[in-house]
């Protein structure tokens, strides 16, 4: 009889994804993922930004390919946002899990395409993990699934899924600070001195070694936090260590949501049953002093408190119920084929010349955050080219002040301006089509005249103002028409507040 061969290393490692662990801090982070949602869309219905963001602007500048979505009207908005939150909401009790999510990514998406000037990297975190979440098992404990199907593991890979994902943003989140303005402390420099007025710790911000110190930091902490959380040895001081930093953050920078959902999100590193643990651990302790007190009080062994340390779940060392994954051969090429992307996508700006904190280009979807300052001033002129008659544009006129501060240092966002400004201005005329009048429009010519500041710099141009942006495509090329960064990062003691020339 011929022995059958032994399995290849791809199908051990298939199987090796499949093995059911506990689902503990699985349950954990969907949980915290849940109820930090929720909160977030009673932030936006509570602040008025809904109205703010998606209904007062006149003008939404929208994604490359995505220019067909409009806002919903009110109060449709709002309700959306009350749907939201209850979608996070059931993530977080764990009812309708998947479904919730999926519900969750198909409706924040719709919202994130609304206005391109409110990219956050978080946002675009949200929707990446609603979609993981919409796919993965994670009701597994903790959840009313499990109450009533009473099903407490998760596939292994699951949980490695989720901990690249992760692994992607801090990984090139570190990347992304190997350039020369983060190693010399630059923008974190002028944020700080923003900050000189905060009691007590003012005068500290006003330290010239600090900025150094932070910015070394941060990107050391962005390289080590996966490998030192990954290590059992030094988990506890490196999740104490990141924890500190994200709070920081929170502190310091408004960044909305981003540092609760990473402290929540890299308690993932630690063992899959750290949860039950650690609540092991609490009702041992309470069982201990229930038992202390019995003896000191009546003389005797109040045993008769003892639980199941896991909750009434499986024993430490005992080998969980199968899973219900199903579907393991095509599940396991979705996932290498997610992750390949996640590690393509942040490398697309390597295609264009030039710095990516200038040229913008591939900056989005690419884990660049907080690493850029940039002042802008932005004017256009609308030519029309029968008459040659000019007609000079402020922006301010019809753009939120937070579009404003937004388009004018980014050019795709000055470039769709350009075309409305195209549209917005054309002329009605009439052209001979055969023996008919076919009615047409004759669009402008529309030239923008952008200065920029970038980390401190002194201005300079960032598009070239010969080029008639309105008969310019948008597209995914490089666009030849932003003028390349020829200003050096001054001295020290010369970077200050900067000033336009009108």
């Amino acid at each position: 009889m011929i022995d059958p061969a032994p399995p290849s290393g791809l199908a051990r490692l298939r199987a090796r994804c499949f093995e059911p662990v506990a689902a503990h801090s699985l349950a954990l982070f969907r949980i915290a993922f849940g109820a930090l949602l929720a909160w977030e869309a009673v932030r936006f219905l509570d602040s008025g930004w809904i109205d703010r963001y998606f209904v007062e602007p006149a003008f939404h500048f929208k994604y490359l390919g995505f220019e067909w979505i409009e806002p919903l009207p009110q109060p449709w908005l709002d309700r959306l946002f009350v749907v939201l939150g209850a979608a996070a909401a059931l993530i977080a009790v764990g009812f309708a899990t998947r479904l919730a999510a999926a519900f969750y990514f198909a409706g924040f998406g719709y919202v994130f395409l609304l206005e391109q000037a409110r990219y956050l990297n978080h946002f675009y975190l949200v929707l990446l993990l609603a979609l993981l979440l919409a796919w993965l098992p994670t009701d597994g404990v903790w959840s009313v699934r499990a109450w009533r199907k009473g099903s407490r593991t998760a596939p292994c890979g699951a949980i490695w899924l989720l901990r690249a994902q992760i692994a992607v943003v801090y990984g090139f989140g570190a990347l992304a600070k190997l350039n020369g303005d983060w190693l010399r402390g630059e923008p974190l420099r002028q944020w700080l001195r923003e900050r000189g007025e905060v009691p007590w710790l003012g005068p500290l911000f006003e330290q010239p070694w600090l900025p150094w110190a932070m910015s070394w930091s941060g990107l050391l902490l962005d390289l080590l936090v996966v490998p030192l959380l990954l290590l059992r040895r030094t988990r506890p001081a490196m999740f104490a260590a990141i924890t500190l930093f994200h709070l920081c953050n929170h502190f310091l920078f408004d960044i909305g949501i981003f540092p609760w959902l990473a402290i929540g999100a890299t308690t993932l590193y630690f063992e899959p049953d750290w949860p039950a643990q650690f609540v092991a651990r609490l009702r041992t302790h309470w069982h201990q002093r229930e038992q202390d007190e019995g003896k000191a009080l009546f003389g005797y062994d109040s045993g008769v408190f003892r639980r199941n340390t896991m909750g009434g779940g499986a024993v430490p060392g005992s080998t969980p119920p199968p899973s219900s994954f199903t579907a393991p051969r095509l599940a396991f090429a979705a996932g290498w084929f997610w992750l390949a992307l996640q590690l393509l996508i942040p490398l697309r700006h390597l295609l264009y010349p030039g710095p990516v904190s200038w040229t913008e280009e591939g900056h989005r979807f690419s884990w660049h955050m907080k690493l850029r300052s940039k002042q802008s001033n932005a004017h256009f002129i609308v030519t029309e080219p029968a008459t040659g008659e000019r007609r000079f544009v402020d922006p301010a006129a019809e753009l939120t002040d937070w579009q404003v501060s937004k388009m004018g240092d980014r050019p795709d966002m000055v470039l769709q301006y350009a075309h409305h400004l195209a549209a917005r201005f054309a002329v009605a005329g009439s052209v001979a089509a055969g023996s008919d009048a076919a009615s047409t429009r004759r669009r402008p010519q529309v030239r923008a005249i952008v200065d920029c500041s970038l980390n401190g710099r002194d201005p300079q141009e960032l598009i070239d103002p010969e080029v008639d942006l309105a008969a310019t495509p948008r597209t995914l090329w490089h666009a030849d028409w932003i003028v390349p960064l020829c200003e050096e990062l001054p001295p020290e003691w010369r970077r200050g507040k900067v000033e336009f020339e009108e």
